[in-house]
C-alpha cells in the first residue's frame, strides 16, 4: 500500500549544499535519499548516515533500482542546471509537479526572462529568484550555517530575518503538524508562531554587523 503522506525527500546531488540541506531536514525528522554520480560524494553521504543511490538520477537503472517508497518531494540541488531541469521533468511524472523543486545555477540566472520561464516550468525554483547553487556553496564555505528556529508570538518570522540584517536565506518551514513547506521564488505562505523555520544564516559576528549597518 502507498504511504498516504510520504515525508521523505529525494535529493539530486550529494555535494556540500545537498549534504547541508539533508542534515537540516534530518534534524527536523525528515528522511533524505541522496543521488549522485560521484562515488566520493556518495561515500561521504553514507558515512554521515544518509540513504544514497550511486548513479544518474534519470536513467533506466534508476527507474529499476531507485526506491521512491516514502519519498514525497524531490529537490534538485546539483550544480548542473540541465540535470536539475531533467530531474524535475522526470520525477514530476512520479511525484507530481507541485512536489519537484530545482535550485538554479548561475548561468540560468542570466538567461533572458522568456527562456528562464520555460526552464522553470519543469519545477519550482528553490529558495528565491536570486538564489543560486554557487551562492549557497560560497556562503557555506564562508562559515554560514543552516539553523532550525521555532517561531513564537514574541519572535516572528520577520524578527528572524531582520536578525541577520536581511542576509539570511529562508529554505523551509515546518508547521506544528509536521508539514514541510518549501520556500520558492513564488512562495505565498507566511510562517506563524509555533512553526519551525530552517534558514541559512551568516556567523553571529557578521549578523551583528549587518544588523547595525541596516539600522544606520
Amino acid at each position: 500500500m502507498a504511504e498516504p503522506d510520504p515525508k521523505g525527500v529525494l535529493i539530486i546531488g550529494a555535494n556540500l549544499v545537498a549534504l547541508a540541506v539533508a542534515k537540516a531536514l534530518r534534524e527536523a525528522d525528515f528522511r533524505s535519499l541522496l543521488v549522485d554520480t560521484s562515488w566520493d560524494k556518495i561515500s561521504n553521504a553514507r558515512m554521515e548516515g544518509f540513504d544514497t543511490y550511486y548513479g544518474e538520477p534519470v536513467s533506466e537503472h534508476a527507474d529499476r533500482h531507485l526506491d521512491l517508497v516514502g519519498l514525497g518531494r524531490m529537490l534538485a540541488l546539483s550544480p548542473r542546471g540541465p540535470l536539475n531541469a531533467l530531474s524535475c521533468m522526470h520525477y514530476r511524472m512520479e511525484l507530481g509537479y507541485n512536489c519537484v523543486f530545482a535550485l538554479q545555477v548561475a548561468t540560468q540566472k542570466e538567461l533572458p526572462l522568456i527562456r528562464k520561464a520555460a526552464s522553470n516550468r519543469c519545477g519550482h525554483l528553490l529558495f528565491g529568484k536570486d538564489i543560486t547553487f554557487s551562492l549557497l556553496a560560497a556562503n557555506l564555505a564562508k562559515g554560514w550555517q543552516i539553523r532550525n528556529t521555532i517561531l513564537s508570538a514574541t519572535f516572528t518570522f520577520d524578527d528572524l530575518m531582520k536578525q541577520s540584517g536581511g542576509l539570511a536565506i529562508a529554505l523551509f518551514a515546518i508547521t506544528p503538524k509536521g508539514k514541510l513547506e518549501i520556500f520558492t521564488a513564488e512562495t505565498k505562505f507566511s510562517p506563524l508562531p509555533g512553526w519551525t523555520v530552517i534558514n541559512l544564516a551568516p556567523p553571529a559576528d557578521q549578523e551583528k554587523y549587518a544588523t547595525l549597518a541596516a539600522s544606520l
